[in-house]
């Protein structure tokens, strides 16, 4: 691996122009290298309506201005301790969530199940999925009756 560094740096920056030339995906010679002061004068002599200084162009003030409040360490530990904070975490954990039955949520199955219009596939598709949580419902809370259930 030093080998072909070292090879790879002791070759000239003119012999590599000459092997590109030699392999013909070239038309004419090569542009000249030099010829900054030509290039400081012509920019000089351009039309610009409205020049921006080369620091603005690479720090634009919008992008120095922060999108997000930034946080100390121990506002972001108080959030992840507590996310909702004293008042609503207890408003939160008050708050019970309603139950269904097993009764309703099967009538809302079929009812959801009868407005399904079977021409659609993506009604066919849905009419499937439904049945299939229906059936899922009807036998996930039922147990196995066993013989010594019988005889009790």
């Amino acid at each position: 691996m030093r080998w072909s560094l070292a090879a790879w740096s002791e070759i000239s920056s003119a012999t590599i122009a000459n092997c590109f030339r030699h392999t013909g995906l070239m038309d004419g010679p090569a542009l000249p290298t030099s010829g900054g002061e030509n290039e400081a004068g012509t920019v000089g002599q351009l039309p610009l309506r409205n020049p921006m200084s080369i620091a603005s162009l690479l720090n634009p003030a919008e992008e120095e201005e922060t999108a997000h409040a930034e946080l100390t360490d121990a506002e972001i530990i108080k959030l992840v301790e507590d996310p909702y904070g004293e008042e609503e975490g207890a408003a939160e954990a008050e708050e019970e969530v309603e139950k269904h039955s097993k009764a309703e949520k099967l009538a809302s199955l079929s009812l959801s199940i009868a407005l399904l219009d079977l021409s659609q596939e993506s009604h066919r598709i849905a009419h499937r999925t439904l049945r299939q949580v229906q059936a899922d419902l009807r036998s996930a809370s039922t147990t196995q009756a066993t013989l010594d259930s019988w005889l009790k």
